[in-house]
């Protein structure tokens, strides 16, 4: 009886989830976007399958696209780690520059998501630039020829 009631309770929250997401494709509702997203990349919603957490991803990421800075911050965050998706620094750090510039932000949260942002911005920043130097360091001369045997 036990498993029965969890599953009954399961799909009563996928069943939540699923009126959300489709509050959030409706009406373009950046927060519910937020939260159908989280839901699907913690495994919330459905099985907690890859493509569950690849539907959070584009949650995310058209959130992030209409100025959620929860969904700006958590997509450049798994850009930066690459969590569930190949990592792309320069694309965190455009993301996290537009959460740091967020002019939506109001609340004390969302202004101190702004600065956390404004943070990784520059530490994505100052990684970008020590990888570039590193790539020119590597580079070899151009006009190096073998030594002949004497």
């Amino acid at each position: 009886m036990s498993k029965q009631m969890d599953r009954i309770e399961k799909l009563e929250r996928d069943c939540f989830t699923l009126r959300e997401a489709l509050k959030a494709l409706i009406l373009n509702d950046r927060r519910c976007m937020h939260e159908v997203g989280a839901k699907c990349v913690t495994g919330e919603f459905g099985d907690g399958e890859q493509d569950d957490v690849e539907l959070g991803i584009w949650f995310y990421k058209k959130g992030a696209m209409l100025g959620d800075i929860d969904c700006q911050w958590d997509y450049a965050m798994m850009l930066y780690s690459g969590e569930h998706m190949p990592r792309d620094k320069r694309k965190a750090l455009s993301w996290f520059k537009k959460a740091m510039e967020n002019p939506s932000a109001a609340s004390e949260y969302e202004l101190d998501r702004k600065k956390d942002a404004r943070e990784m911005y520059e530490i994505v920043k100052q990684e970008l630039a020590g990888e570039k130097k590193g790539q020119r360091k590597k580079k070899q001369p151009r006009n190096l020829k073998p030594k002949k045997a004497s």
